[in-house]
Parts: structure tokens; sequence; C-alpha cells
């Protein structure tokens, strides 16, 4: 066999040793991606079990008393602006679910369209609950410097949960994301922890989905 011969096999050995290295590798990492995704479900599922039994019973009554000391006609206005942020909420999810099957060359439009809508709606929100938040605010602001040993209690509980899973799932690649752990509505900024507990509808799902705070699910 002549020299030529020779690298032409071993060239052509050379790269399919790669491809069966490449392929094997990309079947570990999917094997991986599988693993993780499936760590990640645990994780999510034991703090909604746990946020469901302990912690939503005692925030649902919080929720009520704040309602209770409204105004007839602030109680009314709010369930409005709950309702249209609701809406709101459900036309982002229904618009991020389009963006993934448009056209490639219109998703950078439509994500703006949605986005804009999604922004200029909360805006408006906002603007009018704003004087709903400022007359209430004392009661708020009372009700959870009171409950402050509770809401410690819950945030130390949620970290144990994180902390065994971690035990289980010490693999970098299983790690949950910043957020997973957290108390949803009243993690985050304070303004921002108050508005959400403020347009909260008082319904589990909404406090598992919460998109702004802290919360121990994602769906």
């Amino acid at each position: 066999m002549t020299t030529a011969p020779i690298l032409r096999v071993l060239i052509i050995s050379m790269l399919a040793l790669g491809a069966l290295t490449t392929t094997a590798s990309a079947q570990r990492e999917r094997g991986r991606g599988k693993e993780a995704r499936k760590a990640r479900a645990e994780l999510r599922t034991e703090l909604r079990t746990w946020f469901t039994s302990s912690v939503y019973p005692t925030l649902k009554q919080w929720h009520d008393a704040y309602d209770a000391q409204l105004s007839a006609s602030d109680r009314a206005t709010l369930q409005q602006l709950r309702t249209e942020a609701r809406q709101a909420r459900q036309r982002l999810e229904d618009g991020l679910g389009k963006l993934l099957t448009a056209p490639r060359d219109e998703r950078r439009d439509l994500a703006e369209d949605i986005r804009d809508d999604y922004r200029s709606t909360m805006k408006s929100i906002i603007d009018r609950v704003a004087p709903i938040a400022k007359s209430s605010r004392t009661f708020l602001r009372d009700l959870f410097d009171k409950n402050e040993t509770q809401l410690e209690a819950w945030r130390t509980d949620s970290r144990k949960i994180v902390d065994a899973w971690h035990a289980r799932h010490d693999d970098e690649g299983d790690r949950p994301r910043k957020k997973m752990g957290g108390l949803p509505l009243l993690g985050g900024d304070g303004r921002k922890a108050a508005l959400r507990f403020i347009l909260w509808d008082g319904t589990l799902e909404q406090a598992l989905n919460d998109d702004d705070g802290d919360r121990p699910d994602r769906r």
C-alpha cells in the first residue's frame, strides 16, 4: 500500500472515530439533559406540594383580610383590575405559544408586539391600582410586620427542601433556576411584592405561577 492510500485510510478512520465520539457525546448530553429536567420536575413537585399545604391556606386568609378592609368601591375596582391582569397574562402566554411556531423572519416583530401589549396593559392596571395600594399601605405593612416570623419560617422550610434536593442531585447540570425555592407573591422588591399581592386573584394556580417574584414553581 502506498503512502497516499494509507493517509486516506487514516483520515477516514479518524473522521469516523470523531463522528462516533461526537455522536456518543451528544447522546450522553441528551441523556444528562433528560435527567436534569426530571430532577428539576421532582423539585417543582415537592415545592408545589409544600406550598399548597403549608403556605397557601394562610396566605389566602391574609388576602381575604386585605380585601375585607377595602371599601366596597375599591373592592369592585380591584376585582376588575385583577380580571384585566389575568387576561393580560393569558394573552402573554398565548402570544409566546404562537411565537414558537411563527416563521423565523416574523418572530422579532411578533415578540415586540407581545411585549408592548403586555407592558402597556400592566402599566394601565398599575396606574389605576396605585390609589388603592396607597390607601391600604398601612394595613399591608402591619400585616407583614406582624407575621414576619411566619414568613421567615416559610423561607427556611423552602430552603430546606431545596438543600435536601441538592443532596440527592449534586450534579451541577441539575441545579434549579435561582428563583426556585422562594416565596411567590412575597419575594423581591417590597413595592412590587405588595402590588403582586394586591393584584393576586386569590387562587392557588395564580400563586404557583407568579411571574415576577420568588416562587416554588414555574410550569
